[in-house]
């Protein structure tokens, strides 16, 4: 029986860059990873199993699976189809998937977790920023205010998983600090960290340079810089940090 690759689920608190961690693994000649390709199974009734992840259901889109129409933006999906049998890890990026650990770990016991944490001041902005758009996706309420209680509700559980949980923890600002680190983070995944598309990570980490360095304060008054500072679970993510779940870039 020709051995399936492993599965790979990545998530963080929203808009804490997983969509730019899952372009930047697909960059990799070794690795096919969805863009919320499963999203309803995961996050409404949970109904996900190895089975999605196997040829040629992982690459084809069904009714309930999700509400994108494209689950795998800017990926030479050919490639990796013709490909499948070789590569590394096939999965999918679901900010919120660890919510359902236990979930994932009873239906596809052998899956690995990779976990992004990013700044509270820039998960607050973001959600402040989305809220903003009139977006009908992203309800106005959901604002700085809710970035910090998810930011605190994603720490509180990432700092207490389970040691024997196959889970790496990364943080966003070391991961796109500079291109070598794509590297590291690949070899951390043990795979070959030369084997990826050099033009593609540059360009990535040009777009992610420029989100670095923005002010940090972020364009927050003084009085919501104080709300998010006494809001924020500072301790949580001090405990994350030393968690042996965490990979220091």
């Amino acid at each position: 029986m020709t051995q399936q690759p492993q599965i790979l689920l990545v998530g963080g608190t929203p808009r804490s860059q997983t969509s730019a961690l899952s372009v930047l693994l697909n960059t990799h000649h070794d690795m096919f990873i969805g863009m919320e390709r499963f999203y309803f199974k995961v996050l409404r009734d949970f109904t996900l199993d190895r089975t999605d992840f196997e040829p040629p259901r992982f690459y084809e889109l069904h009714p309930g699976d999700t509400f994108h129409e494209s689950i795998f933006p800017d990926v030479d999906v050919t490639g990796k189809i013709d490909r499948f049998a070789d590569l590394s890890y096939v999965g999918d990026k679901i900010p919120t998937v660890y919510e359902k650990i236990d979930e994932v770990r009873s239906a596809i016991p052998e899956a690995r977790f990779l976990f992004i944490v990013r700044d509270v001041i820039d998960v607050a902005a973001s959600y402040r920023d989305r809220a903003e758009r009139n977006d009908p996706t992203w309800p106005a309420d959901k604002d700085h205010r809710q970035g910090v209680e998810d930011w605190n509700q994603a720490n509180r559980i990432l700092g207490s998983l389970d040691p024997s949980l196959d889970a790496s923890i990364i943080l966003a600002r070391q991961l796109f600090d500079a291109t070598d680190k794509a590297e590291k983070l690949y070899a951390h995944l043990g795979l070959n960290p030369k084997a990826y598309n050099e033009e593609h990570v540059n360009l990535i980490y040009e777009k992610a340079s420029s989100i670095l360095e923005r002010p940090v304060q972020r364009n927050f008054s003084q009085a919501a810089l104080d709300e998010i500072a006494q809001s924020a679970d500072f301790e949580s993510y001090q405990k994350l940090l030393t968690s042996p779940h965490f990979v220091s870039l």
